[in-house]
């Protein structure tokens, strides 16, 4: 197995790969996607970043936009797209199958393939890595984290240690929900080794695997990451103190102080079972009901194989803890959950493999064996998406053919023999049902409330306005000099500011200002400001238009303009 290990895990990544990357740009942006691509302007304009305690999150994402930025092979930043971005999350999503190296000799390399097939094939990791937010960057600098702190368990080594507070830090600079999972792992830690001592009767001592120095080394870097990042490169020692200050704004609204309070069952009814109307029913059930299985084996002792009890124990633990603060807390948007969702997806590989050896009895492994390849292909027939062109069909379902076929030549191979044609049938339906979660995550679902995971998403309509908009701009002698006045409450107008990135005189306010007279207005619907009603009949309203669920926009253009909009149409067809 250990001969193939490697290929079988590089294979899961290139079908992540054909989950993630096609058509990045089909899902009009989110209006945090949006902020965050305004932010990102500043950083490669200005060259200057400086850290919100109040809004936006870390710098990561920023900066490790700009190798991407890079290949572009662009330096306006207005000639960048959606792709530009997104891809930037994509590579985050599909490195933490890679990082799944780090505890394959824990996890044992069966289940460590069954992790790397769940995180490729789960909708919600498909979803959010397509997503350009700082979550999967939060997420797979948690999972790097833990890795780096196995490594060190196993080798005591000051490099696995230095790797650990590296990311440790990065997890900081990521998101201030940072203090949740690593407040989750020291109470994991502690809660393994309680579990080994009381009820197993066996003495774990913690302190034997610290050693000060390197512990003090780990904390140095994680300063200096710190330093470095808030600081903006020793540009704005003010940003580290508005990285700790942060804490206290968010702690409000972590308590309520938010829009975003929902009920404590939010996470768990888009998970388990989830339907919107006329749309598909959704279920992550099997990843959930897998990942029990490998808790109570990972209690019980048995069946286990070659996997490390204080290993699975302990991400237990995590994910329980972690799951257990974002369920408490009032604060709660969709994509909170990828944190603990990743621990059920690595505990879920465990329970895989142990259904897959709970009997010696051959009826009975093919028995457990023959249901988890029904529960997938229930999982993958739920999220089906019956829009799909038939050239969408050939295009994904060549990637399952291709990629499945050769994941399951590598496990049924004779250099493999631990395998049997269950485990290799599973990969299959699983890599089939991959292809299905791509589809729906990159296709008929992408901007629909019938998805589980979109939230506050910008309706494709938006998209109608901006064409307007660049259609007007082509008729005007001034072209993207034209004023354009956005006038809305509470900011809700983006993601407007990244679609209307070309323009260099648009303004925005928060009602309607004394002078509000534009060649384009576009204007809230709530302000009901009628500008066509005027005597003076100098602008003409040219469309109704959706930014996003409860959110309408009125646009107004100038009359002569309008007028020059409407010569350059094609004529009609009889």
């Amino acid at each position: 197995m250990n001969r193939w290990f490697g290929p079988g895990l590089f294979l899961l990544v290139g079908l992540a790969l054909a989950l993630r990357l096609p058509q990045l740009d089909r899902r009009p942006m989110h209006n945090d996607e949006g902020v965050n691509a305004i932010r990102f302007r500043s950083l490669w304009v200005n060259h200057a970043y400086r850290y919100d305690p109040n809004e936006f999150h870390g710098p990561t994402l920023e900066y490790f936009t700009v190798p991407s930025a890079w290949v572009s092979g662009s330096k306006d930043f207005n000639q960048f797209t959606e792709t530009t971005f997104r891809r930037v999350t994509v590579s985050f999503g599909v490195g933490l199958i890679l990082l799944l190296y780090l505890l394959a000799d824990g996890l044992g390399k069966v289940e460590t393939l069954w992790a790397a097939a769940f995180t490729a094939i789960s909708p919600a990791m498909v979803f959010y890595s397509r997503y350009y937010i700082h979550e999967m960057l939060l997420v797979f600098f948690t999972a790097l984290t833990l890795g780096a702190c196995w490594r060190y368990v196993q080798g005591k080594s000051t490099g696995w240690c230095l790797l650990a507070g590296l990311g440790l830090g990065l997890m900081f600079a990521s998101k201030e929900t940072f203090i949740f999972a690593a407040l989750s792992m020291v109470m994991a830690v502690a809660c393994a080794a309680a579990w080994s001592r009381w009820l197993d009767g066996e003495s774990l001592a913690v302190k034997s695997y610290l050693n000060v120095k390197h512990v003090s080394a780990a904390l140095t870097v994680l300063l200096l990451v710190w330093m470095i990042l808030f600081s903006s490169f020793f540009t704005h020692f003010g940003g580290l103190i508005d990285s700790l200050k942060t804490f206290w704004i968010w702690a409000h609204r972590a308590a309520g102080d938010s829009p975003h309070v929902h009920p404590w069952y939010f996470y768990f009814r888009r998970l388990l079972f989830f339907h919107h109307k006329n749309g598909p029913v959704w279920s992550e059930a099997l990843i959930v009901a897998l990942a029990m299985v490998g808790c109570v084996a990972a209690f019980t002792r048995r069946w286990l194989g070659q996997t490390n009890l204080l290993l699975v124990r302990t991400m237990a633990f995590f994910t329980g803890g972690l799951m257990l603060i974002y369920t408490v807390l009032s604060y709660k948007t969709p994509w909170c959950l990828l944190g603990f969702l990743h621990g059920m997806i690595l505990l879920a590989g465990v329970g895989a493999a142990v259904l897959l050896r709970a009997r010696r009895t051959r009826w009975l492994k093919w028995t457990s064996g023959i249901l988890l390849v029904v529960a997938t292909l229930r999982l993958g027939w739920l999220t089906y998406p019956y829009s799909l062109s038939s050239r969408e069909h050939y295009y994904f379902y060549g990637i399952l053919l291709i990629v499945g076929g050769g994941i399951v030549t590598l496990l049924l191979s004779r250099t493999a023999r631990q395998f049997n044609w269950t485990t290799g049938a599973l990969l299959m339906v699983a890599s089939a049902q991959l292809g299905w979660q791509a589809c729906r995550a990159s296709f008929p679902y992408c901007a629909s409330p019938g998805n589980p995971y979109v939230y506050a998403q910008t309706s494709p309509d938006i998209l109608k306005l901006v064409d307007k908009i660049e259609a007007l701009a082509r008729v005007s002698p001034d072209g993207h000099d034209l004023v354009v006045k956005v006038m809305s409450d509470h900011d809700s107008y983006w993601p407007l500011p990244w679609y209307l990135r070309r323009f260099t005189r648009v303004g925005y306010w928060n009602n309607i200002p004394p002078d509000p007279l534009a060649p384009i207005m576009i204007v809230s619907s709530e302000f009901q400001a009628a500008f066509d009603d005027r005597p003076e009949k100098s602008h003409l309203m040219a469309g109704y238009f959706q930014l996003r669920p409860q959110v309408f926009f009125e646009l107004y253009v100038e009359v002569n303009l309008w007028r020059e909009y409407v010569k350059s149409l094609p004529p009609e067809k009889d």
